[in-house]
């Protein structure tokens, strides 16, 4: 099979099973406040086969869910960062449900100063970046 496909049918299984959000945590420190933004990409499923072929196309890594209930085990593949900018930049010309929530998220800015422990955001990216999460969130309820 060609790269191709194997990235389509990565699109197609991020389509139907997968979410992108943004994580904003803030942490404290000695010079005050400061954030740690992350952007995640995942997809949990209860067939691990599946995630192991995700991780296989574009990294990441797979951890086990908790069980609650009578629910059967389930697993998530997760990746996040730069690594999760580059899968949606991979998937993107394939994706229908989620490929406005990929625009949303290709606007994040990793790397930039604030993104990390200790790290102080401009005010100016700080709200920008609310911005992103609260459309994520948005685009999320929306139904086409």
């Amino acid at each position: 099979m060609t790269d191709v496909f194997w990235l389509a049918w990565a699109a197609g299984i991020f389509d139907g099973e997968g979410s992108v959000f943004l994580i904003r945590q803030s942490n404290r420190g000695k010079r005050g406040t400061g954030k740690n933004d992350r952007l995640v990409v995942k997809v949990v499923n209860t067939d691990p086969r599946m995630l192991v072929r995700l991780r296989e196309i574009a990294g990441g890594r797979i951890s086990s869910q908790r069980i609650r209930g009578t629910r059967r085990p389930s697993w998530e593949w997760i990746t996040t960062g730069v690594s999760a900018k580059a899968f949606l930049r991979m998937v993107r010309p394939w994706l229908v449900v989620k490929g406005e929530q990929a625009d949303v998220a290709l606007t994040f800015t990793t790397g930039v100063r604030g993104g990390g422990r200790g790290h102080f955001l401009d005010p100016a990216e700080d709200a920008r970046r609310t911005v992103i999460q609260q459309r994520l969130r948005v685009l999320k309820t929306e139904v086409s």
